[in-house]
């Protein structure tokens, strides 16, 4: 006859195995552990005001318990990049120094999307444009301004790169859009 010991660790065992073969067959599967627990004379914590804790570790549990996840440095690049989209300014050593990193660091996190910063740059302002270009409410403004606001220097240069990515000038886009978007009668 086994001791309680070893049975407990033979039993979990038993358990992790029935666990890998749940994850493997169905993502929906679950165990009701506590049943398990109950049997092993297993006492689990459900709650963090449950647990023998001093008020200091309490507060740092639940303070860690409801921050958000960590973003990944491509996310926060891109943040930094939409945030600032109107700078003019903005390019891959000025979005370095804003993410607090090298130079060569950035390059190879936007490596990974084959994409250059400067060019994920240029791609977020040319998709920022698009859509305004496409928005009915703002056919008043001019295509410079929208070019401007997002950050473009010049028009020849957003015009020239438009047309590059969409096939379009930014003009002949923005009519052919309003066109669409215009009830039919």
């Amino acid at each position: 006859m086994l001791g309680s010991f070893q049975q407990g660790a033979a039993f979990r065992l038993v358990l992790g195995r029935v666990r890998t073969v749940a994850l493997q067959w169905s993502r929906h599967f679950r165990i009701d552990e506590s049943l398990f627990d109950a049997w092993l004379g297993i006492e689990r914590h459900r709650k963090v005001s449950d647990l023998p804790l001093s008020l200091r570790q309490r507060q740092d549990l639940e303070a860690a318990a409801c921050q958000p996840p960590e973003r990944s440095p491509l996310d926060r690049a891109l943040e930094v990049i939409i945030k600032r989209i109107g700078d003019h300014a903005l390019n891959s050593d000025s979005l370095a120094t804003a993410l607090r990193m090298s130079r060569r660091s950035l390059y190879y996190l936007f490596e990974r999307q084959n994409l250059t910063p400067n060019e994920a740059i240029r791609n977020i302002r040319l998709e920022c444009c698009k859509e305004a270009l496409g928005d009915p409410r703002q056919q008043s403004r001019k295509v410079i301004d929208i070019a401007l606001n997002f950050g473009f220097s010049s028009a020849a240069a957003f015009s020239r790169q438009f047309k590059q990515r969409y096939g379009f000038q930014p003009l002949a886009f923005r009519e052919v859009m309003l066109r669409q978007a215009a009830p039919r009668s």
